[in-house]
């Protein structure tokens, strides 16, 4: 009887007979056949390694037992095993067992006085690397109260319990075990909950009622926080660069947000003019802002100044008509205003000595004593109120660049047809040092 009628075609176990020396198969069963998704004879002359090649999501263990045949001589018989079922099972055996360490949060299992008789990886990271078997739980006055740990083991319920660690939160929520005479911990972090809970309370806070803008924002210029009032008048800035917001403020940033002090700052915005207080907070590093509607403020001391100087004027005519009416006291305040007048020259004329001035410089010096000459051959054409703003933006120029008593030269320029453009003018064509002798 051939060896090969002594093995049942229908036998449930997969079996392979291959050669001894080159591994090839010479004969399979039905099983195996079936196993693999083979025809009928397909298995034979191919390696054991390319059939199961065929099938990679099985995972099969192979049982060989060297024979001596008739027919093939000596050869392997190979049995095999679908171990894919008992795989899967020691795969989530493993997993199980792993599973506290893989838990992302803190996992103990705590004796009934509170011992730690098993930790997770988390847990040992949260302790700062320390030892926490055989350690006391409770001794870490962050982790639960003697009082609370009490009412768990006594009573048998679940609490809860936060604790700082460091800068992070953890809720603790402690369940008590019975049958294994143990109390399981499960810890979470909310340390970004807690951030979110405080952000939101700030937000809640954030002074919206405030008629006034009111901004906050990083060390790095983004805004971060705009009050109501500060949309109104700037439109939607949060998370836009206040260097872009306001853009005086560019050139002073890195000092103002080093500043021990407030930094005001004067905008217009439309037809509103404001003055924004910029106050560092160095302690939360945040840079704070206050905004002011000093519109009306602005007209009303405009509207102050001009009064002033029609009160300054109309005393001045009062004086000048007293003098009229007496020639001699009139002739003798010519004289002395004129020697005045002389003196000042005359120290104008040794401080432009001692200032260096080129051609350029000469020129300037000629072409204004040409326009004097003419404006004192010429009535003026401009009325009362667009001189005296004539007069008032001349004198803030002169005041912006530090030269002396400005109102007195004010008058005199304007009369010359020496607005502010036309100073920057001249500015540019003199030296520094030689500019207010020039212009007295």
């Amino acid at each position: 009887m051939s060896w090969l009628e002594l093995i049942p075609s229908a036998l449930s176990t997969p079996l392979a007979i291959a050669g001894a020396s080159g591994g090839s198969i010479l004969y399979a069963n039905s099983a195996l056949e079936q196993m693999l998704d083979l025809q009928a004879g397909e298995a034979e002359g191919q390696t054991l390694d390319m059939l199961l090649s065929r099938r990679p999501e099985l995972l099969v263990e192979a049982r060989p037992t060297p024979v001596s045949l008739p027919e093939f001589g000596d050869a392997v018989l190979v049995e095999l095993h679908d171990i894919s079922d008992r795989a899967a099972t020691e795969t989530q055996l493993t997993e199980l067992a792993r599973f506290p360490d893989m838990n992302p949060g803190p996992v103990l299992r705590l004796g009934l006085e509170g011992t730690v008789l098993r930790a997770n990886a988390a847990a040992t990271e949260l302790a700062g690397g320390d030892e926490l078997i055989g350690s006391s739980w409770l001794g870490r006055s962050q982790c639960i109260d003697p009082r609370t740990w009490a009412h768990v083991v006594e009573e048998g319920v679940s609490v809860r319990h936060e604790g700082t660690f460091g800068e992070s939160s953890f809720i603790f929520t402690y369940v008590p075990s019975p049958a294994d005479a143990a109390i399981f911990a499960f810890g979470a972090d909310v340390t970004a909950l807690r951030e979110a809970e405080r952000t939101a309370a700030e937000l809640a806070r954030f002074p919206d009622m405030n008629p006034g803008p009111v901004v906050r924002i990083s060390l790095d210029g983004t805004v971060l926080l705009a009050n109501r009032a500060a949309r109104d008048v700037l439109g939607d800035i949060i998370g836009a660069s206040w260097l872009d917001v306001l853009p005086e403020c560019a050139d002073h940033w890195d000092q103002l947000r080093a500043s021990e002090e407030i930094v005001p700052l004067e905008t217009r915005r439309a037809d509103r003019d404001f003055v924004f207080a910029h106050r560092p907070d160095h302690q939360s590093g945040f840079v704070f802002v206050y905004g002011t509607d000093v519109t009306l403020q602005k007209k009303t001391d405009l509207a102050l100044r001009q009064a002033e100087r029609m009160a300054t004027l109309g005393t001045l005519t009062a004086g000048v008509a007293h003098e009229l009416n007496n020639p001699a006291a009139a002739t003798r305040r010519g004289a002395d205003q004129l020697h005045d007048a002389m003196s000042r020259l005359e120290a104008a004329h040794l401080d432009l000595d001692i200032a260096t001035l080129d051609d350029r410089g000469l020129r300037s010096i000629r072409r204004l004593d040409e326009q004097a000459r003419s404006a004192s051959t010429t009535s003026s054409s401009l009325d009362t109120v667009t001189r005296g703003d004539l007069e008032t933006a001349v004198e803030d120029w002169l005041a912006a660049r530090g030269v002396d008593e400005p109102w007195e030269l004010a008058p005199s320029l304007v009369e010359l047809e020496l607005d502010p453009a036309a100073l920057d003018a001249l500015a540019g064509e003199l030296a520094p040092e030689s500019f207010e002798p020039v212009l007295r």
